[in-house]
């Protein structure tokens, strides 16, 4: 059993404001994804595009400030008979993308090739841990594609000013169809769901760019994207609670609570 795959879709990984419904489909299926960036500098050989994010945090007297940030990413490259190769200084591999001409400005384009740029890993690790003989009494296996960096990147758009960027991104892709040692088996189902099942039991888990799920005897919990509105209101609840002992981790038990509630009352099998 991929036991990562498990534990990243039940934990509360990103900042998203949850809710609890009885059936229902969750968001699924694989998705083409482009952001366009500004260009800060290009050279025959060389460019710079300028990636902006922000981050929210909860700060003392409930107040929720958002930080904006900025990172140049700077790719060094090449063209020779419509054939543009990409070495970005973040990346691990090196991309070849095919154009009209030996222009930089244009469409080019290129096929992701897993074979080409992920290899298969194996890692063990102490399942079920003895503390009073220091010593491990059952192991398991983890494996799992390890892929290089940008190896989903096919279409690059530069105009003047700026660069367009598309991902084919298929989260399970790269997910390994498995059993533990409890009997639990995985199978992927499509490109953001998989499922867990051991005889009649069935754990369904959906991981969607905007939200997360967890189906389990026809009910499900889920949790979205937060908007500004619910992150300043979890932010003043968690401050109004426990400013005499001020945490800010506090404030994302406030954003996931309702999520967490929710899959608690799923009572899922005790041993997965």
């Amino acid at each position: 059993m991929n036991k990562i795959i498990l534990t990243a879709s039940i934990a509360t990984v990103l900042t998203l404001t949850l809710s609890c419904s009885s059936g229902g489909d969750s968001d699924g299926g694989g998705s083409v994804y482009s952001e366009v960036y500004t260009l800060k500098s290009v050279s025959a050989d060389q460019f710079t595009y300028i990636e902006e994010y922000e981050e929210d945090r909860c700060e003392e007297g409930g107040t929720l400030k958002t930080e904006k940030y900025t990172e140049d990413n700077t790719v060094n490259y090449s063209i020779k008979n419509n054939v543009m190769t990409w070495e970005s200084r973040r990346s691990d591999d090196t991309l070849n993308f095919k154009g009209s001409s030996n222009e930089l400005i244009g469409t080019w384009t290129r096929t992701k090739d897993k074979n080409a740029s992920c290899e298969l890993h194996t890692e063990r690790y102490c399942e079920d841990y003895d503390n009073d003989n220091d010593v491990c009494k059952r192991y398991e296996e983890d494996t799992y594609y390890e892929c290089k960096s940008g190896w989903r990147l096919t279409e690059v758009v530069f105009t003047e000013r700026t660069v367009k960027i598309t991902e084919d991104y298929c989260r399970t892709e790269t997910y390994i169809e498995s059993t533990d040692s409890k009997g639990w088996r995985m199978k992927v189902i499509d490109c953001d769901t998989y499922e867990l099942s051991k005889g009649s039991e069935k754990v369904t888990i959906t991981r969607a760019r905007t939200s997360r799920s967890i189906s389990y005897k026809g009910k499900t919990c889920t949790r979205y994207v937060a908007s500004k509105a619910q992150k300043q209101a979890a932010c003043k609840e968690a401050w109004n609670k426990y400013k005499n002992d001020w945490d800010e981790d506090y404030y994302y038990d406030f954003i996931y609570k309702d999520y967490n509630d929710c899959v608690k009352s799923l009572r899922l099998p005790s041993d997965l």
